[in-house]
């Protein structure tokens, strides 16, 4: 039962990172060049594998088991706690319009594709959401059951992709992104979005109570073997994909930047209509995925800040909290897949590197030891340089991807 359990938190915490980051980062590739990006990539994998088990250990001393922003409010007090929820609620909110966004587009792409129009961009809106609402109200556990599932299908669905993709692969394609030359600020442009790519950590605080803080040594490879497993995936999928996307592929996908494009382009690589039902099956369970881990994040520290009973009424409001806000991101800016993804960079790096390593400050004041303290101290001044990066982004200072 606690393999089990252990079992189902690496595949929630790679599914949650897996969807925001396998089909966002051809569509970035593209922009930077192949060599850049795998660089880039493996770093902020070392960087947020280390995060994760900082606020492991920050919450297993603060509060064992407790939400995130209870753990902040009983180390860093009113003003920390504060400042946190809203950095909470940014960074949830921009993941989940990023995957309503993600969703809607793929659910679009299949009406399109199978030539039907049962359900307007609004209703796929709204019947996503009432679905998830749906399984997080069955709990943790139903969830973690449903993960497990998807996950293998997922995976099983990539496997499937990978082998279609082999007789299309062609060194030329990859020798062109191998020898692309672009501007370093093009690099730095998109490690705020390499960030989100393992934006697992908010769902690290619920994972500790559902698998049992008594288990806290085996926790630390929960979420670093669920935080390498991504980075495997992402460099075998870039490798795949570019190397089956033509020179004129790449430009197309590089002037548009959209999670349709793409889907597009690689479908046709290959005439098989089994191909491309898988294709499109794949993507709908990254994200799906992703879209699972981050909400119950969210639904979780939402009732536990509220201190909500459980119930049903209490349970509908809790939804309605978590998933309106997402909805009118949605409806009033559509296709905002990627560019959502760059903006929870900044809550994310926040939450995951900053905010941790304050409470570890804190709790160092009260006798408590931390040891290889620099590692710590690296990863915040990551989370700070992601967060300027972002930050110039918005302001013109650096390009947009």
């Amino acid at each position: 039962m606690v393999f089990l359990k252990i079992l189902g938190g690496i595949l929630i915490v790679s599914g949650t990172a897996i969807g925001a980051g396998i089909l966002a980062l051809p569509i970035i590739a593209v922009n930077t060049g192949l060599i850049p990006i795998l660089i880039l990539l493996m770093i902020t994998c070392f960087f947020m594998c280390i995060a994760a088990v900082l606020l492991l250990e920050v919450n297993l001393i603060a509060a064992p088991g407790s939400s995130f922003l209870k753990m902040t409010k009983n180390v860093l007090g009113p003003i920390a706690h504060s400042l946190s929820f809203f950095s909470y609620l940014f960074l949830f909110y921009a993941l989940l319009a990023a995957y309503i966004s993600g969703s809607v587009t793929f659910l679009s792409d299949l009406q399109q594709y199978y030539q039907a129009t049962y359900f307007s961009t609004g209703q796929l809106t709204i019947l996503i959401v009432t679905i998830t609402g749906v399984i997080l109200f069955s709990g943790t556990n139903m969830l973690d059951q449903m993960n497990k599932m998807i996950f293998i299908l997922m995976m099983s669905c990539f496997i499937f992709i990978i082998i279609s993709l082999q007789p299309a692969m062609q060194e030329t394609y990859l020798i062109h992104q191998l020898n692309k030359s672009t501007d370093a600020t093009v690099w730095l442009a998109v490690l705020p979005v390499l960030l989100t790519a393992f934006g697992y950590h908010g769902c690290t605080t619920p994972l500790i109570g559902y698998i049992g803080v008594q288990y806290h040594k085996t926790l630390r490879y929960v979420f670093i073997i669920g935080g390498l497993l991504p980075c495997f995936l992402y460099v075998i999928w870039l490798l795949s994909s570019l190397a089956t996307l033509t020179h004129e592929s790449q430009a197309i996908l590089m002037e548009k930047n959209q999670l349709s494009t793409f889907l597009q382009l690689l479908s046709n690589v290959s005439d098989s209509t089994i191909f491309m039902f898988i294709l499109r099956l794949f993507s709908g369970f990254a994200i799906l995925t992703s879209f699972l881990g981050i909400s119950l994040g969210l639904f979780d520290s939402i009732h536990t800040i509220f201190k909500m009973k459980d119930s049903l009424i209490i349970y509908i409001i809790t939804a309605i909290i978590t998933f309106v806000p997402p909805l009118l991101l949605c409806r009033l800016y559509p296709d905002l897949f990627i560019t959502a993804l760059g903006y929870a960079a900044i809550p994310l790096a926040f939450i995951a590197t900053i905010t941790p390593l304050l409470m570890m400050r804190c709790l160092k004041k009260s006798g408590h030891i931390f040891h290889q303290e620099y590692r710590y101290w690296a990863v915040g001044c990551f989370g700070l340089i992601v967060i300027l990066i972002q930050l110039a982004v918005t302001v013109g200072y650096l390009s947009k991807i």
